[in-house]
């Protein structure tokens, strides 16, 4: 990958974490306390979040969240 990406990368790679962390408390708390998920993690929400149909809006995954949607 080109390094005048790197940044770029970052960044998309944060919008996904603070997404997909939104799925589970767990996730969330491991986050929070670290920076960082584990890529099993991030593989395993990222596919309940899109079998649930949630956004990739942080917004609107939390309002699938709060309906219900998450587990």
């Amino acid at each position: 990958m080109p390094e005048e990406l790197n940044q770029e990368v970052e960044i998309w790679r944060r919008r996904l974490l603070e997404a997909v962390v939104l799925l589970d408390d767990d996730v969330l708390e491991t986050y929070v306390e670290t920076d960082d998920v584990p890529a099993e993690d991030i593989h395993r929400l990222l596919r309940q979040g899109t079998l649930a149909g949630v956004s990739s809006q942080p917004s609107a995954a939390r309002r699938s969240i709060a309906s219900g949607c998450s587990r």
